[in-house]
């Protein structure tokens, strides 16, 4: 088990991707405080099928200065994949748009929120489905990575619109 939230912490730090800097006036003395996708309800969390003893954040070591990460493992009753969300203060749409990493991209909407739909294909398998979704103060990733050996019993794509759908309100606005 710690060897499968391993992979999948690596996996998840993989497809962070690379950025550009941030173009822009630095504001002092105002901190820019990083959510905490580990801050989404656990009531939401079950309210989706995901397990919520079941929550990680990165492996022991693994350290991720422009992202935090918190994943589960769904669904509760078979678990067959790991949802992770990961949040940055410092990536854009644009910048999953421009991922060469990335494949299958595609500009998507989760209700009214600007979306970027892709595929990594880091294990070799398109068994993984992701969404970059806008927000006021950064970028939030959701993902949903089939587990080790694991076949998907769903189109993963299909599992993860809807739990970024049902975890919307517990994410950080689009607008203000």
């Amino acid at each position: 088990m710690r060897k499968q939230w391993a992979v999948i912490a690596a996996v998840t730090f993989l497809t962070a991707g690379c950025g550009s800097g941030v173009d822009g006036v630095e504001v002092t003395g105002v901190p820019q405080e990083r959510w905490d996708p580990c801050s989404i309800p656990a009531d939401a969390i079950a309210g989706t099928g995901l397990d919520p003893a079941s929550q990680k954040t990165w492996s022991d070591g693994v350290v991720v200065d422009d992202w935090t990460m918190c994943a589960w493992r769904g669904p509760i009753s078979t678990p067959w994949y790991f949802f992770s969300v990961r949040f940055s203060n410092d990536y854009t749409l644009d910048d999953a748009r421009a991922d060469s990493t990335y494949s299958d991209v595609i500009d998507v909407a989760v209700q009214e929120r600007q979306a970027v739909r892709y595929q990594t294909n880091i294990r070799g398998q398109p068994e993984n489905c992701n969404l970059a979704m806008a927000s006021v103060d950064g970028t939030i990733k959701t993902s949903v990575d089939v587990i080790g050996s694991e076949r998907a019993k769903l189109d993963p794509c299909t599992v993860l619109l809807a739990h970024a759908t049902d975890l919307l309100a517990s994410f950080p606005p689009h607008t203000r």
